[in-house]
């Protein structure tokens, strides 16, 4: 009996496991780089832009020396008001490249310091005007934008050659996945559920989801582990539910539980009518509804109504101190009294039709 419950038991948290395991997968698969160049650190822009190749979503980190410009911008307009979301602006990309730099609203005043700093030493070529460089940390973005060149000879007032412009785009404060504070919580979610999923399949494979009848076993001397045995090859069995004159067993996902018979007091099927949006039907669901004289309500869902009316039928056979079948008239009385709701029905003399 046990070993069949533990190896039950394995196979339902081994469902719920994978479906954790793929999610948190795909947390740890999107967040991951980018976890790692976060506690690497990140790597020195002009180094990177000099090197080339593909730097999509490298973590970078400079002291810009110089703004030249704002050449985009990105707004959003709320109540007729309209509000700078994003400014890009013209800096080195290292000795010999221009590139963007794209900053949040939290840093426009810094940007515009630089830039007047930037124009005030250029036109006096004093080295007392030098400018305060802006520390800038994020990711590199591959800018697509083929007027690019064009918005730099604008600025400069002549011609650019393409060779002076570099495509990447740093977005500071950003890494591939986000705000480092929500690549740090997306990567450790991955993990809670990827470690979520194997505790199912461990406390599962120990048995530690039988607590219930372990403790149901040792609580009742009288009913030995062998009488227990006896029942569960006597009893009405089912996928995920058994019955017997001792207890009510049932799976709650990959846990086990265990409903005494001596405190079940009412059992009746449950059928649930499915529609698409609320009025076409589109299937039905049912389930074997257990309440106990402490006034809980135990769910036991079923794929097929014949495995549900099966079950009721051995419940009124061999448990004749249970109310079997349903009228919305009785849910007063089992509200006011469970422990002696079947005794109030007169239970014991005749159960109720279904």
């Amino acid at each position: 009996m046990r070993k069949e419950l533990i190896g039950q038991s394995v196979r339902r948290a081994a469902g719920m496991a994978l479906l954790l395991w793929l999610l948190g997968g795909l947390l740890l698969a999107f967040s991951g780089k980018s976890l790692w160049q976060l506690v690497r650190g990140p790597r020195y822009l002009f180094e990177v832009t000099e090197q080339g190749g593909d730097l999509e979503g490298e973590y970078v980190t400079a002291a810009l020396p110089y703004i030249y410009g704002l050449f985009a911008e990105e707004t959003t307009e709320e109540n007729g008001a309209v509000r700078s979301t994003h400014q890009m602006y013209v800096v080195d990309a290292n000795q010999t490249q221009y590139m963007a730099l794209q900053l949040d609203p939290d840093r426009y005043q810094e940007a515009e310091r630089l830039y007047e700093e930037t124009w005030t030493y250029i036109e006096s070529g004093s080295e007392a005007d030098l400018p305060v460089p802006l520390q800038v940390t994020g990711c590199l973005s591959l800018m697509e934008d083929p007027d690019l060149v064009a918005y730099y000879e604008d600025m400069f007032g002549g011609e650019v050659s393409a060779d002076e412009v570099s495509y990447w785009m740093l977005e500071d404060g950003l890494l591939e996945a986000g705000q480092p504070g929500m690549v740090i919580f997306l990567a450790a979610a991955g993990a809670v559920l990827v470690l979520w999923g194997a505790v199912l399949v461990i406390r599962a494979a120990s048995g530690a989801t039988l607590r219930e009848l372990d403790r149901f076993c040792t609580e009742k001397g009288e009913l030995r582990q062998e009488e227990m045995e006896a029942q569960w090859q006597q009893g009405l069995a089912q996928k995920g539910l058994w019955i017997n004159q001792l207890a009510v067993l049932f799976f709650q996902n990959s846990k086990l539980r265990v409903l005494p018979a001596g405190d079940l007091v009412w059992a009746y099927q449950q059928i649930t009518t499915h529609r698409y949006a609320g009025f076409i039907p589109v299937g039905k669901s049912y389930a074997l509804v257990l309440r106990d004289d402490k006034g809980k309500k135990h769910i036991v869902t079923q794929r097929k109504q014949a495995k549900v009316l099966e079950a009721l039928d051995y419940i009124r056979q061999t448990l004749p101190g249970v109310v079997v079948g349903y009228d919305a008239s009785m849910e007063r009385l089992y509200a006011a009294d469970p422990a002696g709701f079947a005794a109030k029905l007169g239970v014991g003399e005749g159960q109720l039709p279904e």
